[in-house]
């Protein structure tokens, strides 16, 4: 059984925290189903950081991502990141000065077409140890010799096919994972 899981709702309509910790319920109680896991009291807190997690089942770990009407989570028994990103128009090279490190800046000028693969790339990583994007976005690189490289204690970092006009990135443990869609 991979080591990730996914659960996907392609129905999402960002308008309340409400409807994603809906979703987020019924990810877990699919995820743990999936694994034989008794479901644990699903009250949620949030780090300093912003990283939510389980207040009862702090070992139950997850990252939430949405972007353009689709919500995403990976589950994991190690720490995890998942980011998805609506490809749209934007000013990449100064959003890149302000928020990638040297050697980013410096791959995404070879690369100008992969800044949403850069982007998904930083964000779940971060995501993974809790930081967030204010907590020195620029200073972790996630290009190592020109290629996508999660630093520790990340071990993997898959940028996965997605619907069109998408990124996803996933970072964990293992590259391994399985997808699941929910139905809101």
């Amino acid at each position: 059984m991979p080591a990730i899981h996914l659960y996907v709702c392609r129905d999402f309509s960002e308008k309340t925290a409400g409807e994603s910790h809906r979703l987020l319920q019924k990810a877990a109680t699919a995820y743990c189903t999936g694994i034989g896991r008794s479901l644990p009291d699903l009250t949620l807190e949030c780090t300093e950081g912003g990283k939510p997690f389980f207040l009862h089942a702090p070992d139950l770990l997850f990252s939430i991502s949405h972007s353009g009407g689709i919500w995403i989570c990976a589950f994991s028994a190690a720490p995890v990141g998942i980011d998805l990103q609506q490809i749209k128009p934007l000013r990449a090279d100064g959003i890149a000065h302000r928020f990638f490190h040297p050697d980013e800046i410096a791959y995404l000028d070879a690369h100008p077409d992969k800044f949403f693969a850069l982007w998904t790339a930083k964000e779940s990583y971060v995501k993974l140890t809790g930081q967030g994007v204010a907590a020195g976005f620029s200073r972790v690189s996630v290009i190592s010799r020109r290629e996508f490289s999660p630093p520790p204690p990340a071990r993997a970092m898959v940028h996965i096919p997605f619907d069109e006009g998408y990124a996803l990135c996933l970072c964990g443990d293992t590259a391994e994972f399985c997808l699941q869609e929910l139905t809101p």
